[in-house]
């Protein structure tokens, strides 16, 4: 009789300790995984993001995608159930604890996550989020999208995507805390501005950010290589035009000068190279722009990108200051927009001009 007491004993005491490490599992994987250690060079492959909460819901990314499915902690096994099966996907827990989990799905070697803790400082005051695609040797979609803390929103559709053409829109705050957030994630403030995979044919991301019409950061990010946060973030801003009411600005109703979009400032034998986040961000401020009968000292030539396009008959010279830009188009009187503010001095150091090749 002493035996079967001691025996039930030891299964009741065992019992419990294996509900509070239960609980302690499920306290611990709350909040944001990133991928720590995975292969020797290169980015990781596969799963390398994880967001786990309360309800027992979690977001899963991988390079480019991000994935809501629920989940549950069965002794050693993190149990993944995509929405609508019932079926699950168990991987092999190693270590948890609330700052590192180690996850074996039956490879090689195993995938190693840390907690993510972020300083919301670092992009306080961000009132303006420019992103713009470029294409790819294939249909990676050619975009440019525009959003502002007062929830307006420009959109340029160029090619593969759904909309075609110029846009604007409306957003809630809501809507554009969370897109900023997402960046806030990323540290964008202290990550560097260029990222270059090695491979070609690729497209280019670029993101510029701004606080009171003054960019802050502008990253340019060629081939997917920049941090994972990074590319997490790219994907709810540049396809928010296909959840969204938009609406079309009819191309007889843009002025010709908005047929282009402006790369380079030329002052002398040095240029400034606008990252083509950066040029639509201009396009946008000569949108904006107001026409004026004021004179003033030409600095800079601006230049569209591609110089023997066959627009360039229309287009003759731009003249600039920084804020007035006066644009001689052909059989026409040169028109002089006024932005309201000097984009070069505002944005710009004189050691961001470099020596041109032309």
């Amino acid at each position: 009789m002493k035996k079967l007491v001691t025996i039930l004993l030891i299964a009741l005491l065992l019992l419990g300790c294996n509900s509070h490490k239960n609980n302690d599992d499920y306290k611990n994987i709350l909040g944001e995984w990133n991928i720590f250690q995975y292969k020797l060079g290169g980015h990781s492959q596969g799963v390398t993001y994880f967001k786990f909460y309360q309800d027992k819901t979690v977001d899963i990314g991988g390079p480019t995608i991000l994935t809501k499915n629920f989940y549950r902690i069965k002794e050693d096994s993190l149990m993944i159930y995509n929405i609508g099966e019932n079926k699950p996907t168990g991987i092999k827990i190693e270590k948890l604890t609330k700052d590192s989990l180690i996850l074996n799905n039956g490879e090689a070697r195993s995938k190693i996550f840390t907690k993510v803790n972020y300083n919301s400082d670092n992009m306080s005051g961000i009132d303006k989020i420019v992103l713009s695609s470029s294409g790819c040797f294939g249909s990676c979609p050619s975009l440019n999208i525009i959003v502002n803390s007062d929830g307006s929103v420009v959109f340029s559709g160029v090619g593969y995507t759904s909309k075609i053409g110029f846009y604007t829109a409306r957003i809630s705050n809501i809507t554009f805390d969370s897109l900023r957030n997402n960046f806030i994630r990323a540290n964008v403030k202290n990550i560097d501005d260029y990222y270059l995979a090695e491979h070609t044919d690729d497209e280019s991301i670029t993101t510029t950010f701004l606080k009171n019409d003054k960019i802050v950061k502008s990253i340019t990010d060629y081939g997917h290589y920049g941090p994972i946060e990074l590319e997490l973030a790219y994907p709810p801003l540049r396809y928010l035009y296909r959840s969204i009411q938009m609406d079309k600005i009819p191309g007889d109703e843009l002025p010709k000068f908005l047929k282009f979009h402006y790369s380079t400032f030329q002052l002398g034998n040095k240029a400034l190279w606008l990252s083509q986040s950066e040029r639509f961000l201009l396009w946008d401020y000569l949108r904006k722009g107001i026409k004026s009968k004021k004179a003033f000292r030409q600095i800079y030539l601006l230049d569209e990108p591609f110089k023997n396009y066959s627009n360039n008959e229309i287009l003759q010279k731009v003249e600039t200051d920084g804020q007035y830009y006066k644009f001689y188009i052909k059989d026409e009187q040169p028109i002089t927009i006024d932005i309201g503010f000097n984009f070069i001095d505002t944005n710009f150091k004189p050691s961001d001009f470099k020596e041109s090749k032309d």
